[in-house]
């Protein structure tokens, strides 16, 4: 047996070693403007049949082997080469990956390549995220990727001593926005340099929503805080730039512009200001202060040959026309990529190793030299290409050519530099430019000179003097006044004098009741009322009474001043402080108590009709409080959202639960209205309207910023009438959408908007105030002038109370129906959960919860369990696709549901193709279940026997029974998706009867015959005993059929 299974393990060596193909699949772009593409199939094709030819003609690589390469359309995007990826992967024995070019179907394929262990090697792809080797185990890449050309470009700028750089970069495209953060981070990590503090330094661009002024605009910007900037964008958008540059007098020698193009065309890397235009003098005046970073280029006479071949390849045999276009470095890196994995595979099959190792064949690529067609290719330990950039420069103003003269190259973590040429500076220079000017941009370092006489420096002494003495005097006063007015301590109130009645802790619970209490103006009716917040008797007034989960309150001054500075703030859109209780354990905030609700109650009552004249008074109350608070003492809200928007008895929206930061820092956190602390779903809750900066930071300094980002999604949910994020939490927790706002995503994470629900004006307000950058939300001054206009332009009354009474009478037309509609809704959703829960659960079960009566678990002496499945399943499956196999399942359990309707059993689950039935529960039939289920069995038997697989309808499904008899505890398990589940010895023993089966026959347990034998119409026919896991030797028998001329016994 020895000696057979080492031959068998030779053959297959030999199998791996001698005369196999080895497959990888080709994911290119097939666009229809092949010369829009740098990644494009026509283009590289040819260079990787070339590498092909050459290494299966290479006797030194692969005797006897050869290589083969299948390619399939990856249109550059994630689903079309995930589609492709699973179609060849089926058809074709694929040994390896080539490609994808772009990074962002290569984050998806490099995942599923490392999942399959399967190298995946890409002549592109040069997002830095795709480092993560820890992520992309497989993944080799023959191109340099983005970060080590920012990393060798920041080892340039450290040898010309510059530090301080601005930035304009094209914030849509890829290339050049990855890039230029590349560049950022590079700079400001790994070198002595940085970025210019002032926002105007760093600035980026829609190249979809350029005007005529855009880029002279930025340009002009960037200018006045930076000397030295580095541009990333595409080459037209670029010499855009240079010439808005030349018409603003920067190109005098004091400026010096960087462009970033690392896979530039040599045509226009020669020329890149030229265009034929009527303004190429003056741009190639422009770029005499620019310099490009890019790629070095092969130029050994072997790629020029490859060059040559590839346009001819691409013509005749992809009709692709090259005409002036060059060769780019992307065909020659696939090329590479070819004979890179034949080397390592040429390694691996000497070895003896299994050429379907990705990972083991991976790590031969890695960290290793070899000559390719590009020239020398140094992989380093992490896969990623090492660099070799070039700094060209127009070395002859008078042609204006650009020439290499500085060298770049990246060997790890570093960038060596070697000067290949002469810099011809801008203006003249023997140098780069200062990139700070002697005097500061703003004039900060060269004061001007002292020519004051003296006796106007005396009189402007004596002068401040005189007002520091009347300073000090008005400062000494108000300190006193300060220090009574705290001292005082008016807003002290005891706990035991407030009065609580017996309605004082209603919660939220019916918006028909709030709808009700709306229509209540007497405040003396409160007891019939919804009552929002936990509520008591004051002095002859209702308030709000919120408990602190304090231990203890230390009224230090700071405490004392807050609580001073919130009884004397009061508007009329504000809730009005009535005081604190702060003697142990009743620490409690009371205030002014508002009847009507929440915003967010009325928001979200369907049957409040709000037109947007409505809601134009809501949004103008909110704007009017928080314009109070932000220009108040209190400087901020810090926690508005819906729920804090109130409306009280007239009618009038204020803002509650601000202020008192310090008061109730320390305190179990996430009170709610009545004090109590809530659950973490809830916590989570309550940061759908915090801003991004205070998610990230909850430790910061709450800002008016943070309000502004607030009301933003106040305006969405007055919009939509939904809840924050409504849409999306379908999706995703609310915990995953904190965590996703948090990220700082580009563009950011926001709710989803229906633009037909919102009006323009409402809508640009909303997304200007959720701008992630917290300079670019409008102030509540903008926001204030902007409602206003709204107003004016809506023609209504800003009182919220006229609006109302005009939408109460609509109220009072179509109560009567709407009752009427809700109740006819309520009774056909009834009816349908009725249904639904007789389709999950036994009729009898499902009739004890709907009377609200709890099923209580159930002890049966012995019912009769059956299991089937599919016999060749997994096979079946594996030459299916998943819908198939869903259609396959779901026509067979059609087909078994609408058969065991005909006999007295349960149906209990389906797993897969696994279908289990019982009977005898939870309705006791005496011995019946036995035959009830060998029926129901013969009955599938001979269905499964002409049942037709759609896609396969030559193939014979083939069904594997088992069934036993015996005791079992039954009881409903689980509130949400209840099921009625079986417990026992019984339902392992059916399992194993199954398993333990023959395809399309009938396994019985001996305890199912004996009962069997009772009736005597069935037909069986003993097995004899068999081996089952954990039963020990069993005698089992086959169920053969029923003569049904034969009497039943029992019947």
């Amino acid at each position: 047996m020895r000696e057979l299974l080492g031959v068998s393990i030779l053959v297959l060596q030999l199998m791996w070693c001698y005369g196999e193909d080895f497959t990888l699949l080709l994911l290119l772009e097939d666009s229809a403007e092949p010369s829009e593409g740098a990644y494009n199939s026509q283009k590289i094709r040819p260079g990787i049949d070339i590498a092909v030819e050459n290494v299966n003609n290479d006797t030194r690589l692969l005797p006897g082997d050869s290589i083969e390469v299948t390619w399939a359309d990856s249109a550059c995007n994630r689903i079309d080469s995930v589609i492709a990826v699973m179609e060849e992967y089926g058809n074709v024995d694929i040994h390896g990956f080539l490609g994808p070019a772009c990074w962002n179907p290569m984050e998806i394929i490099g995942v599923m390549a490392a999942q399959w262990n399967l190298p995946v090697i890409s002549g592109a792809s040069e997002d830095p995220d795709l480092s993560n080797k820890d992520m992309f185990k497989t993944l080799t890449r023959t191109y340099a990727p983005l970060d080590k050309l920012a990393i060798g470009f920041s080892a340039m700028i450290e040898d010309f001593d510059i530090q301080l750089f601005g930035l304009i970069y094209d914030d849509v495209t890829p290339d050049p926005f990855i890039l230029a953060f590349a560049v950022y981070y590079a700079i400001e990590y790994d070198t002595n340099g940085t970025f210019s503090s002032d926002p105007r330094g760093i600035q980026g661009y829609n190249p979809g929503k350029l005007e005529d002024d855009t880029l002279l605009n930025i340009v002009s910007e960037v200018s006045l805080v930076s000397r030295i900037i580095i541009l990333c964008g595409t080459p037209d958008h670029v010499r855009g730039m240079m010439l808005h540059a030349y018409d603003l007098g920067l190109i005098n020698g004091e400026y010096l512009f960087f462009d970033m193009q690392p896979n530039q065309d040599e045509n226009v890397e020669n020329f890149p200001w030229k265009r034929n235009d009527d303004r190429d003098d003056d741009a190639r005046v422009a770029y005499q202060a620019l310099m490009t970073v890019t790629i070095k280029r092969p130029t050994s006479e072997q790629f020029v040959q490859f060059s040559e071949e590839v346009r001819l390849r691409a013509l005749r045999d992809y009709n692709y026309n090259y005409t002036d276009e060059t060769v780019n470095n992307f065909v020659g890196a696939f090329h590479d990529a070819v004979l890179l994995y034949a080397i390592a595979l040429n390694e691996t099959l000497n070895e003896g190793s299994d050429p379907k190792d990705g990972y083991n064949i991976t790590r031969k690529m890695w960290n290793r030299t070899f000559e390719g067609i590009t020239g020398n290719v140094s992989i380093d330990a992490n896969g990623d290409r090492n660099a070799y950039y070039s700094i060209l420069d127009m070395t002859d103003p008078e042609t204006g050519k650009f020439e290499p003269v500085i060298n770049i190259e990246y060997t790890g973590a570093v960038g060596v530099v070697e000067k290949v040429g002469i810099i011809h500076w801008p203006g003249g220079a023997s140098g780069p430019p200062d990139d700070v000017p002697a005097c500061g941009f703003f004039n900060e370092y060269c004061p001007v000179a002292d020519t004051f006489p003296v006796a106007g420096i005396v009189g402007i002494v004596i002068a401040c003097l005189l007002i520091l003495a009347l300073i000090v005097v008005v400062f000494l006063y108000r300190k006193y006044k300060l220090e009574s007015e705290i001292a005082n301590m008016t807003w002290k109130i005891k706990y035991e004098d407030i009065t609580f009645s017996h309605v004082n802790k209603s919660r939220f619970l019916s918006l028909n009741v709030m709808n009700k209490s709306m229509l209540l103006d007497n405040e003396d009716d409160i007891a019939e009322q919804q009552i929002f917040a936990n509520v008591g008797h004051y002095k002859g007034s209702f308030v709000a009474v919120k408990k602190i989960h304090k231990e203890r309150i230390d009224l230090n001054r700071d405490i004392l001043i807050e609580l001073k500075n919130m009884r004397e703030v009061e508007h009329g859109h504000i809730v009005r402080f009535i005081g604190a209780c702060v003697d142990s354990p009743c620490i409690a905030i009371v205030t002014e108590y508002c009847p009507k609700g929440s915003l967010q109650d009325i928001l979200q009552n369907d049957s409040l009709q709000l037109d947007w004249m409505f809601r134009y008074s809501l949004i103008n109350d909110i704007v009017k409080g928080l314009h109070f608070l932000h220009h108040s003492v209190m400087k901020r809200h810090g926690n508005l959202s819906s729920s804090n928007c109130v409306v009280d008895s007239r009618f009038v929206l204020k803002l509650a639960d601000f202020g008192l930061e310090k008061f109730k820092a320390n305190s179990s956190s996430s009170d709610n209205a009545f004090g109590e602390l809530t659950s973490e779903c809830v916590i989570y809750s309550q940061k759908l309207w915090v801003a991004p900066e205070v998610l990230r930071d909850p430790a910061s300094t709450k800002t008016q910023e943070g309000d502004i980002f607030s009301l933003a999604i106040i305006l969405h949910e007055i919009g939509s009438r939904n809840a924050p994020y409504d849409a999306e939490t379908g999706d995703m927790s609310v915990k995953e959408i904190i965590e996703r706002i948090k990220k700082g995503e580009s563009p950011p994470f926001r709710p989803q908007i229906d633009r037909n629900l919102y009006p323009n004006e409402v809508r640009n307000l909303m997304e200007s105030c959720w701008e992630e950058n917290p300079s670019l939300r409008p102030n509540i001054n903008a926001i204030s002038a902007t409602i206003k206009k709204l107003n004016r332009s809506e023609s209504h009354s800003d009182n919220i109370m006229d609006n109302l009474l005009q939408r109460m009478e609509q109220y009072a037309n179509n109560l009567e129906s709407l009752v009427e509609q809700r109740t006819e809704a309520f009774l056909e959703e009834k009816k349908k959960s009725e249904q639904l829960l007789y389709s999950i659960l036994p009729n009898s079960v499902a009739k004890q919860l709907i009377r609200g009566e709890r099923v209580e678990p159930e002890s049966f002496d012995c019912v009769t369990v059956y299991f089937s499945d599919i016999v060749g399943f997994t096979a079946l499956s594996a030459g299916s696709t998943p819908l198939q196999v869903v259609d396959m399942l779901n026509d067979l359990y059609i087909c078994f549901d609408a058969l065991i309707s005909n006999f007295d059993v349960y149906k209990v689950e389906t797993i897969g193709d696994a279908y289990m039935v019982a009977s005898g529960l939870p309705i006791r039939n005496g011995n019946r279940h036995a035959r009830e289920v060998a029926r129901m069995s013969l009955a599938l038997l001979k269905a499964v026997l002409s049942f037709k697989i759609k896609h396969q309808p030559n193939h014979q499904m083939r069904l594997r029974i088992g069934i036993h008899s015996g005791p079992c505890v039954a009881g409903v398990v689980g509130l949400k998706m209840p099921r009625y589940c079986l417990f026992g010895d019984t339902v392992n023993t059916a399992s194993r009867m199954e398993s333990n089966g023959e395809p399309l026959k009938i396994h019985l347990s001996s305890s199912t015959h004996a009962i069997l034998d009772t009736f005597y119409t069935f037909k069986m026919e003993l097995r004899g005993e068999i081996e089952m896991k954990g039963k020990g030797m069993q005698t089992t028998h086959w169920l053969l059929g029923e003569n049904l001329d034969v009497k039943d016994s029992n019947s």
